[in-house]
């Protein structure tokens, strides 16, 4: 979803929710436009409690699992903000401080 992600949120997205991290450039598109939420490993059956209705589904040819879903839900989470408005990353914070540790 790298690839199609700048497009979407051009297009006015502005929360995502996904499993993993993003490219650079997704980061970027994101900064003062919309952020990226992460559900917990092993949450996803939460996730399906919450949806009340599939609204549209987009860029259905990628498959379940990498389809973009518009969904109506209600109390709907959890989830990590793992990539905030400001470009701030949870992925990229990690890996820096692993690399930083692993170093030392």
């Amino acid at each position: 979803m790298n690839k199609q992600t700048p497009a979407i949120v051009k297009g006015g997205v502005t929360a995502i929710i996904g499993k993993g991290g993003m490219s650079s450039e997704v980061i970027r598109a994101l900064t003062d436009r919309c952020f990226y939420l992460a559900f917990p490993g092993g949450c996803g059956i939460l996730a399906k409690e919450r949806i009340e209705e599939v609204l549209d589904v987009y860029y259905a040819e990628l498959g379940f699992t990498e389809a973009v879903w518009k969904l109506q839900v209600r109390d709907f989470g959890p989830l990590l903000v793992a990539i905030d408005s400001h470009g701030e990353s949870i992925y990229e914070n990690i890996q820096a401080s692993s690399r930083s540790k692993l170093s030392q």
